[in-house]
């Protein structure tokens, strides 16, 4: 099969965009090289250049995509009507639907926490994730002092069960051996983890 020109549409910033947030889903960070994109895009390595200086500028244009739609998301939520408990599930469900949408994205940055952590290159994305879960803090601590939410768990540790949640609605490898239905209703994860959390 010939080889595309480097000038052709498929060249483009979205389209490789498109190609690499598959193979870092699918590969992993680091198990992905800039030769692997350009042959599934199907131009020539050096092309790739042309629109982002390496690997890492890929990553990062990715994860900000990501973000961009996960602040905004949460932000709103964080706001909605009700006590703290009712903004805690909006949270959840605005998680769930932006992450949904955003799949292989959440996947990708899932799977790479340890990498971004580590690289001085990918630190922005470290810094977004830290102002998402710092809303979800924020909603924890209304929730202590509406009395809604329960305070004898730590925060940490009921962030950690909700991200661990949202990323099990998100890929159906999480559930895809248990679930009788083609995914776990969100009202029913909602509702038996937020109850769990919710001040009796």
């Amino acid at each position: 099969m010939p080889r595309r020109s480097s000038t052709s549409p498929v060249s483009s910033r979205d389209a490789i965009l498109t190609v690499a947030v598959e193979l870092f889903a699918e590969r992993g960070y680091h198990a992905t090289s800039m030769r692997e994109v350009a042959q599934r895009v199907g131009v020539v390595p050096a092309a790739l250049y042309n629109h982002f200086d390496g690997k890492d500028a890929i990553f990062v244009e990715l994860g900000t995509r990501y973000f961009d739609a996960m602040y905004p998301a949460l932000e709103a939520a964080r706001h909605a009507e009700g006590d703290a408990a009712d903004r805690l599930a909006a949270m959840v469900a605005a998680s769930v639907n932006t992450a949904a949408g955003l799949r292989a994205e959440h996947m990708m940055l899932t799977d790479e926490w340890r990498t971004i952590r580590r690289s001085e290159a990918l630190s922005v994305l470290a810094a977004r994730r830290r102002a998402c879960i710092d809303l979800w803090h924020e909603v924890l601590a209304e929730g202590a002092v509406d009395g809604s939410l329960r305070t004898d768990v730590d925060d940490s540790s009921i962030i950690w069960l909700l991200f661990a949640a949202i990323t099990s609605l998100v890929d159906s490898g999480y559930w895809s051996d248990i679930a009788v239905k083609p995914s776990p209703p969100l009202d029913d994860v909602c509702s038996v983890i937020l109850d769990g959390v919710r001040r009796s």
